[in-house]
């Protein structure tokens, strides 16, 4: 994640950045977070080029919304918070694509009993993997999905997971997860869930441009079986799920 050192004004092509541990090249897709009181007013982009130098990243398109900038943080100014705008890369070099609009592909990590009683344990430990389109509207089905896997370590690390219609991740019933160092940008409802879960670390991972359900935007009342309907970060704790078929 890096900062703009300049405000970027709706129709603009070229954005300036810090260029700290910063690495674009073309056709990198980029996110830019929310800086004014339009809530939904991040968008996404895509990097024709890149000047390492200067921090000017050029367009593929124009700007459609205002995001705020400056040359050094504000946090003298409020309490140690710096408003300028967030850039976050969406890239990655192995990406896992779902297909379909609304019922996208989901990565899924289970403990699970075999007829004779063997268990089979799951073990999942992704890093620098973009998964783009997953998950399941309207559901708690998210792009990447831990239930019931409590026998092994898990973790998910320096992701990018985007362009959902639902979740980012859901730990159920799950332990032993790292969950740090991640972009979650353009969701549905909530970024990520820890429910009825033990030991799930959750560090330094950027949650942005978090969309509110259209509930009836597939078949009805019936077609999303995710608790809340308003828009939430991070949820922690014990939610009630009505019963999936």
């Amino acid at each position: 994640m890096t900062r703009l050192m300049k405000p970027a004004k709706l129709g603009d092509t070229t954005i300036t950045i810090e260029t700290k541990n910063v690495d674009l090249v073309k056709g990198d897709e980029i996110g830019l977070a929310a800086t004014s009181f339009e809530a939904m007013a991040g968008e996404t982009a895509v990097v024709e080029a890149y000047d390492s130098e200067t921090g000017i990243v050029t367009l593929t398109a124009a700007l459609v919304d205002y995001h705020y900038g400056a040359e050094v943080s504000t946090a003298e100014q409020y309490n140690g918070l710096d408003i300028r705008g967030e850039v976050v890369s969406l890239t990655r070099n192995v990406k896992i694509v779902g297909d379909g609009e609304y019922w996208g592909g989901q990565l899924l990590t289970a403990d699970i009993f075999e007829f004779d009683g063997t268990i089979r344990e799951g073990s999942t430990i992704v890093d620098a993997v973009e998964f783009k389109n997953m998950g399941q509207i309207d559901t708690r089905r998210a792009a990447i999905r831990f239930e019931n896997a409590e026998g092994k370590r898990h973790q998910v690390s320096n992701c990018a997971v985007h362009h959902s219609n639902t979740w980012a991740l859901n730990s159920l019933r799950s332990m032993n997860i790292i969950i740090e160092n991640n972009v979650f940008f353009k969701l549905k409802q909530t970024c990520l869930s820890v429910d009825q879960s033990r030991s799930v670390t959750v560090n330094n991972n950027f949650c942005g441009h978090i969309r509110p359900r259209e509930f009836d935007e597939v078949a009805g009342a019936d077609a999303g079986d995710a608790p809340l309907d308003r828009v939430g970060g991070i949820l922690i704790g014990s939610l009630t799920y009505p019963k999936q078929n």
